[in-house]
């Protein structure tokens, strides 16, 4: 909340027994015109401060001492959210007017500043001292320094009403990551046992933390009745066994279980035996009826021993598991049934390379989790996003329907799996971050993906291209006609393509057979800007794209789909130089060829 600052200092005025807003409007009127206007009563003055922006309410203000006066009552009554120090010195300036009355009028607060200036931020923390009609307060420290500041606030007690300042404490955040102080950790984990009426925490270096708590004592907010989102990092050995005793009716969780440096987790130090009662479908079973997301990272399940098949999750709508194990599909189906968003990457996605091994691993996986969808008749039925690559949705096999499909990591060796995981999902948006086929091959060939039965839903395409060392020079044209009439049975309405061909043009120039035939620029680099090719010879796919009619190619792409009302293609590494063309839905074609414009950008 913009806080109308320019109210700080009236202009002189009388003060009418009902207030009247003719000040407001008298420039250019005669003094018989004002005086047949009307007169406005105060509530009714103060209904429309209410209704007006924050502009038009300091302009009243400005102009009336009744609003000036009461006016803070009605803008303080809006939440404030403070994320700059222009905002806190704003805020500081209003509140400071009239000693401490409006201070007393602040209802709910925000405070959230990256390197808060130090005098003002502590100035803040006399303020919130004496709001004593706050309610709610959200907090956000920066540095160990703010953390201290904050915590020193703990027995300090609203002067009018007794009420302790971490007793409207709703939300607080640490947004720092070194370690903490062992000092500075106690003090924390003394004002934690005073956060009772916390909705929201977020902590990192956890496991440090509790290492300074010396008692059985739960927290309170752990197990109270009002914590409703919890975010946690470095989760150890210690934050598990937290967790096991955690009973807040939690809405959404996030808990990274990897260490700082993101080598290890604690999970490499348990056995498999004892992953089952680790798995989140067990370990959250406290909040099976209230759980509507989970974000985890690290967390490491039993490979062949699926979790109590008993426990369902009805509320849970959005999953995130990053760094997971290969997973049992049916664990999840069966455990969140109602889910609409996945996202989801294993280890195994993150290997360089796959040998033959790997890869039966993957086809093995892959045919246990759809045969056992089959087989139950079991599957999702709500799924609306999955956002992975490749190989987590083909080690997935999810046999159900999904409207938004985002695939990144396509490597030649993975590009097998696509036509069974699209077969299955049929989105209607469909996001490639890399070639459905091989740019090498035979161009036809390329996008035949494309023309299965796994795109026939297809609404929306966005699909990008880095060519590399193993694409051998391809024919740009060739591709991208083979592109549009691999579309021609769809009916797409957006599409999106971006072929960025410079890592191939920077490969192709320093090799041996480039650094022969071109002029080489003293970086070894091809020289920025427009490159004359006389000068600076282009890789046959940048010639290729450079003669591409690309504004003529967006009008066969709209006679060949007809119901294509929106479309970008982006070539870029053309020697330093990007086209673009565009279709904006009101069917005007743009084109570019220079410095990638802001209009063809995508967001």
């Amino acid at each position: 909340m913009d806080l109308p600052v320019a109210a700080s200092t009236p202009v002189r005025a009388r003060s009418p027994s009902t207030c009247d807003i003719r000040t407001v409007s008298t420039f250019g009127h005669s003094a018989h015109e004002v005086a047949l206007q009307p007169v406005l009563p105060e509530d009714v003055l103060l209904e429309v401060l209410a209704a007006s922006d924050l502009p038009n309410a300091a302009r009243m203000m400005r102009v009336s001492r009744f609003l000036y006066a009461e006016g803070p009552k009605v803008v303080l009554q809006e939440p404030i959210t403070i994320d700059t120090n222009l905002l806190l010195r704003q805020l500081l300036v209003f509140l400071r007017v009239g000693g401490q009355r409006r201070m007393r009028f602040v209802r709910t607060l925000s405070v959230s500043i990256y390197q808060a200036d130090e005098h003002n931020f502590q100035c803040l923390l006399h303020a919130i001292r004496h709001m004593s009609n706050l309610h709610s307060l959200s907090f956000a420290v920066h540095s160990e320094d703010q953390l201290l500041r904050f915590l020193s606030m703990e027995t300090t007690r609203l002067k009018l009403d007794q009420i302790n300042v971490l007793d409207v404490l709703r939300s607080f955040s640490i947004l720092f990551r070194p370690e903490i102080t062992p000092g500075t950790s106690h003090r924390l984990v003394l004002a934690l046992l005073h956060m009772v009426n916390l909705h929201r925490l977020y902590l990192p270096g956890i496991e440090n933390l509790l290492q300074s708590w010396d008692t059985d004592l739960p927290l309170p907010f752990l197990t109270g009745p009002l914590l409703r989102d919890l975010q946690m990092y470095s989760v150890g050995e210690l934050g598990l066994t937290m967790l096991k005793g955690l009973r807040a009716p939690l809405v959404s969780i996030c808990l990274n279980f990897t260490t700082d440096d993101a080598t290890d987790t604690v999970f490499d130090r348990v056995e498999d035996a004892d992953l089952l009662p680790l798995h989140p479908v067990e370990l959250l079973s406290y909040a099976q009826h209230s759980l509507e997301k989970l974000e985890a990272y690290g967390w490491y399940t039993h490979p062949f021993i699926p979790p109590n098949r008993d426990i369902v999750y009805p509320k849970m709508s959005v999953l995130t598991l990053e760094r997971a194990e290969m997973p049992i599909t049916m664990s999840y189906i069966r455990a969140y049934p109602n889910l609409t968003l996945l996202r989801h990457r294993t280890l195994e996605a993150d290997m360089s390379n796959f040998n033959d091994n790997a890869r039966r691993r993957h086809d093995h996986r892959h045919r246990f989790n759809v045969s056992q969808q089959l087989e139950s008749g079991l599957t999702w039925t709500q799924m609306q996003n999955f956002d992975g690559s490749v190989l987590d949705l083909y080690l997935l096999g999810l046999t159900c329907q999904i409207d938004c499909v985002s695939l990144y990591d396509i490597r030649s060796d993975l590009r097998y799996q696509l036509g069974p995981v699209l077969s299955y999902a049929r989105p209607r948006r469909l996001h490639l971050d890399g070639s459905p086929g091989d740019l090498s091959g035979p161009a036809e060939e390329t996008f035949a993906l494309l023309r299965g039965e796994g795109c026939s839903r297809l609404e929306s395409l966005t699909l990008t291209v880095n060519l590399d060392d193993t694409d051998q020079n391809p024919d740009m044209s060739a591709l991208l006609e083979s592109l549009r009439h691999s579309l021609a049975h769809t009916r797409l309405q957006e599409l999106s393509v971006d072929v960025r061909l410079s890592p191939l043009a920077m490969i192709l120039r320093q090799s041996s057979q480039a650094l022969e035939t071109c002029e080489r620029a003293p970086d070894g680099l091809p020289p920025q800007g427009r490159t004359d090719p006389d000068d600076y010879p282009l890789c046959l796919a940048e010639r290729n794209a450079a003669r591409f009619d690309l504004e003529g190619y967006m009008h066969s792409l709209t006679d060949t789909i007809p119901t294509l009302c929106k479309a970008s293609v982006h070539l870029s590494g053309l020697g330093g130089r990007y086209q673009c063309v565009a279709l904006d839905p009101s069917g005007q074609v743009r084109y570019g060829d220079f410095e990638e414009p802001s209009w063809c950008r995508r967001t």
